[in-house]
């Protein structure tokens, strides 16, 4: 490591504008924001020509988006009562500047590599940008298969890393919230949406490896689950469509040595019923009878309840390898728990 130089502190800079309004008697409301806002000076270890490693404050980054919530409260009389409201958000990440190296200027290629995938932090790209190595194709862009019938990627060094497949982050975030009540009894629910992600799945790889993922059923069956099969590619050796019939354990098999991570990475897009709750409030009729209670609510309150819409194959699309990572790669992931709670709210 070299000594670190000329060390200054990050700095943020933004911009933040924005509009509320409210019409027809107050039950319509729009709030509209837009902001952008540009971190500098974020500390990157680059790297000089003798691979010798230079922390310094050279990165940023930029992000931009919009933000907008719509609402509606219809009263319908005395007792019934429905607040809705739908919020929708877009951020825009961009990297602006990298590490490099002090002698030449040229930017270090800075990234973490994970089962296949590369996830690259570059000039111009964004935060969380995945790439992988393509499937070895002809010019028609059919596989190109070895002599035994088993799939392989581009081994050229100017393509390793070469195809981008997505983003870990999802730019559109979306939620749509509404509470009924009706005298002393409110119920309320909440469903999420993210948009525009992509998700790396290791289980999913491991499943493949081990002939127990139901795509790997794909050449073989419960009473021949040994059987050979000509799998769609074109015969490196003839140039021809593949003519080889090879075992489904072989095919699967060469999937995983040679670390197609394409074949397991997913669209992380998803719909999730996050929350439902229905609570109960006592009268204060009847609470005057006591000394001390002021308000009592009761509720019963359930998360994570049902996935309405998902791509991720047999995985929860917000699964992670850790708890640091965020979205984006997954191995052998717990799902978010559902869980279902009671709560009580004293108000003395």
């Amino acid at each position: 490591w070299s000594e670190f130089k000329d060390p200054r502190p990050e700095k943020t800079a933004s911009f933040e504008t924005g509009v509320e309004m409210l019409f027809l008697n107050n039950c319509l409301s729009l709030d509209l924001t837009y902001y952008n806002s540009t971190m500098s000076n974020l500390y990157l270890v680059g790297y000089n020509a003798k691979g010798k490693s230079i922390p310094m404050n050279s990165g940023k980054v930029r992000n931009q988006g919009s933000e907008a919530t719509i609402g509606y409260d219809f009263k319908f009389g005395r007792d019934l009562r429905w607040k809705t409201s739908y919020n929708i958000s877009y951020n825009d990440n961009k990297i602006l500047k990298t590490a490099y190296d002090p002698e030449t200027g040229k930017e270090n290629t800075i990234s973490t590599d994970f089962g296949g995938v590369r996830v690259l932090y570059k000039e111009g790209g964004s935060i969380g940008d995945m790439y992988v190595t393509d499937l070895r194709r002809d010019e028609k862009g059919h596989y190109v298969l070895t002599s035994d019938g088993g799939v392989q990627i581009n081994t050229e060094s100017d393509k390793k890393y070469g195809k981008y497949v997505g983003n870990m982050n999802a730019n559109w975030q979306m939620g749509w919230t509404n509470t009924f009540s009706y005298k002393d009894f409110s119920l309320s629910f909440l469903i999420d949406y993210k948009f525009g992600a992509k998700l790396f799945s290791g289980s999913n790889y491991q499943a493949y490896s081990n002939g127990l993922h139901k795509n790997t059923l794909v050449g073989r069956t419960a009473e021949n689950p040994n059987q050979l099969y000509v799998f769609p590619g074109i015969d490196e050796a003839t140039g021809q469509p593949n003519q080889v019939a090879v075992s489904a354990q072989n095919y699967y098999g060469k999937i995983c040595e040679n670390n197609i991570a394409e074949e397991f990475t997913y669209n992380a897009s998803f719909i999730k019923l996050r929350e439902v709750s229905l609570s109960y409030t006592f009268p204060k009729s009847l609470l005057e009878k006591t000394k001390y209670v002021k308000g009592l609510t009761v509720s019963v309150i359930g998360r994570n309840l049902w996935t309405i819409m998902k791509h991720t194959d047999n995985i929860d699309p917000e699964s992670a390898y850790n708890n640091s990572n965020g979205q984006g790669l997954e191995l052998n992931g717990y799902p978010y728990t559902r869980n279902i709670g009671f709560n009580v709210n004293v108000k003395f």
